[in-house]
């Protein structure tokens, strides 16, 4: 049996990745070309290029197969560099959030054992050009498009090219498997159509044409002052964000306390492109309505607080180009009882193990 399948999927900030698996953090499908995206002006924001010591440990047995812990931490990094910018003091809130995310994409990794199990007991096979367009949006959406930060991730996790390949054709097998779990619902009528488009239309657009304007002030890590330290620079951002939200100008405060390039200009950034953003913060930014204060945001250079002043989003397809895929889309949502009965059946006839 050949199964050949067209499939969207949905970007999201990190607040709701509890309601998506772990192929909808991969965000929407892209082109129908094989060639993998490459952006030479985007920032690089791995730099850490070791090896991870926990290549080929193994997290779980499922059955014969295995879960390795390399894996785990691979598919868990980008959504811990979100949780990482958002959570620049690691309170309990911080470790709380790090344990259930973490949780959750490891039960996704025992359950992807399970279906791929069953898919090769059916005979089934993913066309190779589905397994391009899933890496090529994983590249442009939870990497922001730079295919350098990508590859230094694998790197970093112990995962050469050909591996993570292999871990991408086992994610899209399954959402070939979960949808043959869909069938024999009525089609969709033409109102629920209408009602996901409206809802997902956004999400669904070129991501690598958005731009936004911005307030930014930027608290480096230390400064010159007698005392500095990354803690008492942290408690100044804190401090100042606290003041914008009790009703102080931003402006104001930009041109008193920010080490930003537009101090001057009162913070106030011209409109920039999503790719020019750092990789971890461009999801926040970009989901954050205008005129919302965000921040204290931490990355390796020190502490930002940002207003977006106004945002052009990339154009989104219409109905008519994605209507399949909406159409998968409302028949899932039907069936996820039903999927959820199949996988607690798989579960309990399962041996699984988790060290």
């Amino acid at each position: 049996m050949n199964i050949s399948f067209n499939f969207i999927t949905i970007p999201i900030t990190i607040f709701a990745l509890c309601q998506c698996s772990i192929l909808e953090r991969a965000t929407n499908a892209v082109s129908d070309s094989p060639q993998l995206t490459q952006v030479t002006n985007a920032p690089e924001y791995y730099p850490n290029s070791r090896t991870s010591g926990n290549l080929n440990q193994i997290a779980a047995k499922v059955n014969s197969r295995v879960v390795t812990k390399n894996e785990l931490d691979f598919v868990f990094s980008p959504i811990k560099s979100q949780i990482d910018a958002q959570f620049p003091r690691k309170n309990s809130e911080y470790y709380s959030l790090i344990k259930k995310e973490k949780e959750k994409v490891f039960q996704e990794l025992i359950d992807r054992e399970l279906i791929i199990a069953e898919f090769e007991k059916s005979g089934g096979a993913i066309p190779e050009r589905e397994i391009d367009r899933e890496i090529n949006s994983r590249i442009e959406n939870l990497y922001n498009g730079s295919r350098s930060a990508y590859l230094t991730d694998l790197k970093k996790n112990g995962l050469s090219q050909s591996k993570y390949r292999s871990l991408v054709k086992r994610t899209v097998t399954v959402s070939a498997m979960k949808s043959q779990h869909i069938t024999n619902f009525a089609p969709p009528t033409d109102s629920e159509l209408n009602k996901e488009y409206s809802k997902f239309k956004s999400k669904l657009r070129d991501l690598s044409l958005d731009q936004a304007a911005y307030k930014k002030i930027w608290i480096p890590l230390e400064s010159d002052e007698l005392g500095s330290s990354p803690e008492t620079q942290l408690e100044l951002a804190e401090d100042i964000t606290k003041r914008i939200r009790q009703g102080e100008n931003f402006s104001d405060l930009a041109k008193e306390f920010s080490y930003d390039a537009y101090a001057e200009e009162g913070g106030q950034w011209p409109l920039t492109s999503r790719r020019d953003f750092p990789i971890h913060f461009a999801p926040i930014i970009f989901d954050a309505p205008v005129g919302k204060l965000i921040g204290p945001l931490k990355d390796e250079h020190g502490f930002h607080i940002i207003e977006v002043t106004k945002k052009i989003n990339g154009p989104s397809p219409p109905l008519s180009a994605i209507r399949p895929q909406l159409e998968g889309r409302v028949r899932s949502n039907k069936s996820v009882e039903r999927v959820n009965r199949w996988l607690k059946r798989l579960r309990a006839n399962a041996n699984i193990q988790r060290y």
